[in-house]
């Protein structure tokens, strides 16, 4: 029996990273079974992500120069057209603040997306 629903090819997965070595390295870990799109910048992962594609899952850099990852993911959750989107923060970083900012940063706007409507 034929399967007719309608199911994309690949989920899409948005890699964020100032390093392009990194972007590439998860790009090669990935692109067998996701979709993979890559931002250098957290501006250019923004307009990714709130785009008329956006991607599935964005897994992003918390230390890049300019708008750190977590400055990135206050302005996704913050807008209706990113707010959606799951976030994995990945850093080098191995202490237990990083952690715990990560966690607050998106704790915080889940509940006042929630408190929203």
């Amino acid at each position: 029996m034929a399967n007719n629903f309608d199911f994309p090819a690949k989920l899409s997965v948005l890699v964020v990273d100032d390093t392009p070595l990194n972007l590439r390295l998860l790009n090669d870990l990935l692109n067998q079974d996701y979709l993979v799109r890559t931002a250098l910048n957290g501006a250019r992962a923004i307009a990714i992500a709130q785009s008329l594609t956006p991607p599935d899952l964005i897994l992003l850099d918390v230390m890049m120069p300019g708008m750190d990852g977590y400055e990135v993911c206050r302005q996704l959750k913050a807008d209706p057209r990113s707010c959606h989107i799951p976030v994995i923060f990945l850093t080098a970083k191995a202490d237990i603040q990083t952690g715990i900012h990560s966690r607050n940063s998106t704790h915080h706007h889940r509940r006042r997306a929630r408190h929203a409507f």
